[in-house]
């Protein structure tokens, strides 16, 4: 793991927000469906993706180190508990998206 090995925060909010980002965008284009309700959906997650990665990356640019992370980045184990429960949080936060976006009807028809 990067953040790991350069003792470094950028990689761990940064992936978090982008990670929704590809997740709506594979599953958008994966799907090709592409219903009106589904491009505005994976839209609406990109431009909330990319404001919270703007955000996150600037503020661990501004301030060095995120102390949430003190006494973790330096332990794989730690970290990559951390990185799981991460991961775990954009699934569930992801879940009616997913649904949304995997949808092989239009929601609109009817």
């Amino acid at each position: 793991m990067l953040a790991t090995n350069f003792k470094t925060d950028k990689m761990t909010d940064l992936s978090y927000s982008l990670t929704f980002i590809i997740l709506a965008l594979l599953l958008l284009f994966t799907n090709q469906t592409f219903f009106t309700t589904q491009i505005i959906i994976a839209l609406l997650i990109t431009i909330w993706g990319i404001r919270l990665a703007a955000y996150l990356f600037s503020r661990i640019l501004k301030i060095g180190k995120d102390s949430r992370f003190d006494g973790i980045r330096e332990d794989f184990l730690k970290l990559a508990g951390f990185w799981t429960l991460q991961a775990v949080s954009i699934w569930i936060i992801l879940l009616p998206f997913t649904v949304a976006l995997s949808s092989e009807t239009n929601p609109n028809a009817g």
